[in-house]
């Protein structure tokens, strides 16, 4: 049930309405039904197997101790060694489906029994509130991967509350709105060249390759950044506030701080669980201890995204932009600090190349393969570099208008997130002509079938 289909929406519907009229100490336990409800909806089997993990974990952390723990962690990681990375073959393999969310109630489980164990929190004494942080709905699918103290706070919040704010429920409406558009008019129309270069790159000449690439990486972020706008604008229509998952990665003016705007609580997550005790481990060995944690903190991050060989080259790319930038970072202030001007073209020219460099990278993400990744920067510089005729599967005029829909998107983001821009937003005139924008585009330029989300495979 994605939530991009009327299956979800008449679902969304029916579950907020009936959420509206319950008592508020009931919220909660209702939320679980709903999420649960949800799950089954892909597999009543891995919706059992879902409760008998949370079982364990909720066990292991209320008995506590070293062994129980380390034993629990054990179990989770072969669950997502077992159906995420195995290999399909003949047989019962080839009929293994992948758990709905596994990727991401995964990362909440780890991080839940760490903190226990590290005693960062005290064990969840409520089996029902646990259950539901690793099964709520609206996160299930592709996060945002919110930590566990947080999330019990906002339902012990949303208990206490006699009614839900209505500013809370139309900011959640209204931010459904947008993740909409982003999908269904930018993202779900960028696909149709993307998919015809990266289905045959060998047919297309080099300014269509060079196009869908950048198309590609536009696709990404408004198709994941939509996810996650429905996402938290589901949730906190249930009073559920979500912690944000983007914020305009593509200005970033190096590659950490790119990686500290993008699926921000991924990062945070791998910044917590994975580079921080790997950085205390070696500590003593001076820069080389920093590459160290870099560069296994970026190929987590390349090899969640899969085990298949393109996507550990670039888990191999991140390291290595992180590991040079990292290295260079100071010398590179110094020189800026020297002169004003010299900071001013570094402030312009930096997020540019910053950009450029996961543009590039993203070809791993989208290609079938490292050799078809390959082809694609073959294609790139070779051939034909006219821009009639390119076959792209999509008009010229079309392809400009989403064009004008991705400058609307950045200009939303803008005065969201920067004070100098936010009192363009205030005018009541201005919010509501951008809402009935959104609503309009998506009715007159969406692509209304259901597409997946790109994340969801993840």
């Amino acid at each position: 049930m994605l939530f991009n289909s009327i299956e979800f929406l008449l679902f969304f519907l029916a579950a907020a309405l009936t959420y509206f009229v319950i008592p508020g100490a009931a919220r909660g336990r209702w939320l679980l039904f709903l999420s649960c409800l949800f799950y089954a909806f892909w597999s009543v089997w891995f919706l059992i197997w879902l409760v008998v993990l949370t079982g364990l974990v909720y066990a292991a952390a209320g008995k506590g101790g070293k062994k129980a723990l380390m034993f629990i962690l054990s179990v989770i990681l072969l669950n997502l060694i077992f159906f995420k990375y195995a290999p399909h073959g003949e047989g019962l393999w080839s009929r293994v489906l992948m758990p709905l969310g596994i990727s991401y109630y995964t990362f909440k489980m780890i991080s839940y029994v760490l903190d226990v164990y590290w005693e960062k929190m005290k064990a969840q004494r409520d089996f029902w509130k646990l259950a539901l942080y690793f099964s709520f709905f609206p996160q299930i699918l592709c996060g945002p991967i919110q930590r566990s103290d947080d999330f019990f706070a906002e339902i012990q919040k949303v208990e206490s509350q006699p009614s839900l704010p209505e500013e809370t429920v139309t900011s959640g409406l209204k931010l459904m709105l947008f993740g909409f558009f982003k999908k269904l008019v930018i993202a779900d129309t960028l696909a149709i060249p993307v998919n015809q270069v990266f289905g045959h790159p060998a047919d297309f000449n080099a300014a269509a390759v060079w196009i869908a690439v950048y198309c590609f990486t536009l696709q990404l972020f408004a198709d994941f950044s939509g996810l996650t706008d429905i996402a938290i604008g589901v949730a906190r229509v249930f009073g559920i506030q979500s912690p944000p998952n983007f914020n305009r990665p593509f200005y970033a003016p190096n590659i950490q701080e790119f990686w500290r705007r993008w699926h921000m609580t991924l990062t945070s997550w791998i910044l917590d669980y994975v580079f921080k005790p790997l950085q205390m481990a070696t500590r003593y060995w001076g820069r080389m201890g920093l590459v160290v944690s870099l560069c296994a903190s970026m190929m987590a991050i390349g090899i969640w995204h899969g085990a298949t060989t393109n996507f550990i080259v670039f888990g191999v790319i991140q390291s290595i932009y992180m590991s040079v930038s990292a290295i260079t970072l100071p010398w590179r202030n110094k020189i800026a600090k020297k002169s004003v001007r010299l900071g001013r073209v570094r402030s312009f020219v930096t997020p540019m190349i910053t950009f450029h460099l996961v543009v590039f990278s993203f070809v791993f993400i989208r290609a079938r393969s490292a050799e078809q990744a390959a082809e694609i920067f073959r294609r790139m510089f070779q051939g034909d570099w006219s821009f009639w005729q390119l076959g792209l599967g999509i008009s010229q005029a079309h392809l400009m208008m989403v064009i004008l829909f991705i400058v609307l998107m950045e200009l939303v983001h803008w005065t969201q997130a920067s004070p100098a821009w936010r009192g363009l937003w205030r005018p009541r005139v201005v919010r509501y002509s951008v809402y009935y924008a959104a609503l309009l585009s998506i009715v007159c330029f969406g692509q209304l079938l259901p597409k997946d989300f790109i994340y969801f495979k993840f």
